[in-house]
């Protein structure tokens, strides 16, 4: 995986891409695009023109991790939502991973929040398999640079918000943790989401369901 360190190298010099696009002329669409690696691919001039105002080599504009990752809805989900199979590809070497997801009330004593804060806490976890260890997916999140690490975890993070999104603009119905309740997610619903629990890679997200 390629992407541009842009948004890093702005911050550290407190500039904004309205300064980029004063300076460098290229246009503030491509600007965003190449901050929030959004885009299919970015052109020879754009990168000399970026590299070049702000100092940097090709080497550190760009982040590089040896893996391709690919995200997408897993078939053979244990949680109370439909989780993620995680395929994860370098030379040689290809996996696939399954995260579950797991729903308990805002007032369960199961969870490692203060209870009744929350309408929701929902942690994503890794799914026990024969396939795979812990330790495997674990290392490969440790291999991985800061940077791409936070984007993998975020882009979890943002699709676990658009399924609650979809299952309120849906009235589709979800189970709680031992399936003995029914709930139907509201829009502003306040959520806990803990991602890896456990693990190096604990984080907490707090948002509403929007």
């Amino acid at each position: 995986m390629i992407q541009s360190r842009l948004s890093v190298l702005m911050a550290e010099r407190g500039l904004k891409i309205s300064d980029l696009y004063e300076e460098t002329g290229i246009s503030k669409t491509t600007l965003m695009a190449v901050a929030e690696n959004t885009g299919k691919g970015v052109q020879f001039d754009t990168v000399d023109k970026l590299c070049n105002f702000l100092g940097v080599t090709p080497c550190e504009f760009f982040d590089y991790s040896p893996y391709i990752v690919e995200t997408k809805k897993s078939n053979f989900s244990e949680g109370n939502l439909e989780g993620f199979e995680i395929r994860i590809k370098k030379q040689n070497y290809e996996k696939y991973f399954n995260l579950d997801i797991y729903v308990f009330s805002g007032d369960s004593y199961d969870i490692p929040l203060k209870k009744g804060e929350f309408d929701y806490y929902i942690s994503l976890v890794l799914q026990d398999s024969d396939h795979y260890s812990e330790h495997e997916f674990y290392h490969f999140l440790t291999n991985m640079s800061i940077s791409f690490r936070i984007d993998f975890i975020n882009k979890l993070i943002e699709k676990v918000k658009s399924k609650l999104k979809d299952l309120v603009l849906n009235k589709q119905p979800s189970e709680l943790i031992g399936g003995y309740e029914t709930i139907q997610f509201q829009s502003n619903d306040y959520v806990a989401l803990k991602l890896f629990e456990d693990s190096e890679f604990e984080t907490l997200k707090k948002f509403h369901i929007k």
